[in-house]
This record gives structure tokens, C-alpha cells and sequence, in this order.
């Protein structure tokens, strides 16, 4: 199920998402955005400073970000497959150039800032995730309904 949570990132700041791989699942998403949509597929006017997303079964994750003119140039890394009912501690420190993601401790790479950092606001998480919890900076977050 789709959650939203509002968020202000500096550098310096950690966000944590602790989730779980349900069954069946072929890919997990985060946005760090502009704006609290849930749109599965961005729309025209949508910006997204960083999407993660774990593509489940094919070893590998995939950076990028979104704006006006469309989607930037994907980051792929190479990355083990969660399996279904797998958990996963998704981490992405922030700093004053980049993300820097970490799943269950393993970096996969950092993606530098095409968006500034001041334009986020919210974090999606969307597709086949189930999420346990979600913290900033050690706050546990609540989902915007």
C-alpha cells in the first residue's frame, strides 16, 4: 500500500525505512519529492530529487531523479535480490552533494543532487513494499492521509 510522509532533509540528516518484501513482489519505490502526490508514474510538473528503486530478482537497483523535462540519466547498481518476506533497513544520508543509500548495512552507491535539497518535502513509498516504520533523524514518522 502507497505511504506518504512529510519530511525536511538537511545535510547531515538519516532517514530509515524498515520494511518487509511481500510476496510476489517485482520492485520496491522511494521518492524523495516536491509535493505530496502519490502517483505510481510521475506527472507533468512532478519533481523528484532521488527515486530508489529495489527491481526485485534481477540484482540490482536503479537512481534517478525527475523534473519538467522528464526523467534524468538511471544510476543502475548492481545489488542481491531481497526475497519475498525478506526485512530491509533502507538508509539514505544526506549530505551537501548527495544521497548515500544503504540497504541492511551494504552502501549501493551515492546519487548527487540534480534537484536542491530545500525543494523536498515528501517521502513516497510505493509498489510491492510493506512498511514497518519510517524515522528521521531517530523521530519515527507518521503517514500524511
Amino acid at each position: 500500500m502507497p505511504e506518504l510522509y512529510g519530511i525536511t532533509l538537511t545535510p547531515g540528516a538519516t532517514l530509515q525505512i524498515h520494511g518487509t518484501v511481500p510476496e510476489e513482489a517485482d520492485r520496491s519505490s522511494f521518492n524523495l519529492q516536491y509535493g505530496p502526490y502519490k502517483n505510481d508514474e510521475p506527472a507533468e510538473g512532478d519533481t523528484i530529487a532521488l527515486h530508489f528503486d529495489i527491481r526485485h530478482g534481477t540484482d540490482s537497483v536503479v537512481k534517478n531523479h525527475f523534473e519538467v523535462d522528464g526523467w534524468g540519466e538511471e544510476e543502475v547498481t548492481d545489488f542481491p535480490s531481497l526475497n519475498p518476506g525478506d526485512s530491509f533497513l533502507l538508509e539514505i544520508k544526506v549530505t551537501a552533494e548527495s544521497y548515500s543509500v544503504q540497504i541492511n548495512g551494504v552502501g549501493v552507491g551515492a546519487f548527487q543532487h540534480r534537484v536542491p535539497l530545500e525543494e523536498v518535502t515528501h517521502l513516497f513509498v510505493f509498489h510491492d513494499v510493506t512498511v514497518n516504520s519510517v524515522s528521521l533523524n531517530g523521530q519515527q514518522l507518521t503517514p500524511v492521509h
